[in-house]
């Protein structure tokens, strides 16, 4: 999965970059995101499908 999900501070600045995103708004946006898949996966662990 390299190239996914960048490690470092280097990569996600080089990520914001490409993404043409300032690198503060790439960090709340990637962290909003995790927080929304993470979610998504807890309901589906504990009702069998994801909850909307």
């Amino acid at each position: 999965m390299n190239g996914v999900l960048p490690s470092g501070p280097r990569s996600q600045q080089a990520a914001a970059s490409r993404a043409r995103l300032s690198f503060s708004t790439y960090r709340r946006r990637l962290s909003a995101a995790l927080t929304k898949a993470a979610q998504l996966l807890r309901d589906r662990a504990l009702y069998g499908t994801a909850a909307r």
